[in-house]
């Protein structure tokens, strides 16, 4: 049987793996006691996880996708703006733009998150949302339990309580008042060093990025697609 308490799971920022490990330890050992809270932001504060952002070995079980700007968007909700409210806040916006900025090319353009994240994939973020029994299943596989009526049941109201934790892309995309829209745009300026025609250098230059950006929107939503998931939430 699957020693789950040496089962690593590694996952990109924003995708949920503090969260499956507590579930896979909780099916492993058959606690099918809930969290103490139904709505949380993340799930960090868990005792007993069991997983991270760095490989390990080949026998990691990878939780990820091609939903990259999903992860930001859910990365920048419950890491900086909840978890690290004060750090973050204390911030200018034009830091806040750089700071999310450099998390983005990381998802977009590094060879190490393509090879860490997504060369092999266990499971895939999206079965969460378009393919729940697919998920399930693999997960019981995984775990060698059997399906049943009770522990489908804590499955379910689990993944529940994580999907309402997410953030729904839909409400940012292409969107030029969202911060982390215009931090995702601003990374492939960046990247493919787009002159701007002017030395951006703090608050009173965010505007002439937003105009920029917003000229240019259909192009960055064209980028931005391949990696963004509709997930049908309200937030």
């Amino acid at each position: 049987m699957l020693n789950i308490d040496k089962l690593y799971v590694r996952y990109p920022q924003g995708a949920g793996g503090s969260w499956l490990s507590i579930l896979m330890k909780k099916l492993q050992h058959r606690d099918l006691s809930c969290y103490d809270q139904f709505d949380r932001i993340n799930f960090h504060d868990t005792n007993g996880s069991t997983s991270g952002h760095d490989a390990r070995d080949s026998d990691d079980l990878v939780l990820s996708g091609s939903t990259g700007f999903n992860f930001f968007l859910n990365f920048w909700w419950k890491k900086r703006v909840f978890e690290n409210f004060v750090n973050f806040n204390n911030l200018s916006d034009f830091e806040k733009l750089n700071l999310l900025a450099d998390e983005s090319r990381w998802i977009l353009y590094s060879h190490e998150y393509q090879q860490t994240y997504c060369e092999r994939i266990d499971i895939d973020w999206a079965w969460l949302w378009y393919d729940e029994s697919k998920f399930k299943k693999i997960l019981m596989h995984i775990l060698a339990i059997p399906h049943t009526t009770d522990i489908e049941s804590f499955v379910d109201a689990q993944i529940l309580l994580y999907k309402k934790s997410c953030i729904d892309a839909k409400f940012h995309l292409g969107n030029p008042f969202s911060l982390p829209w215009l931090s995702w745009c601003y990374a492939a300026i960046i990247e493919h060093e787009i002159d701007l025609e002017v030395n951006v250098k703090d608050d009173r230059d965010l505007p002439l990025i937003s105009r920029f950006i917003a000229d240019q929107n259909d192009k960055f939503v064209d980028i931005t697609l391949p990696y963004t998931l509709n997930i049908g939430r309200n937030c």
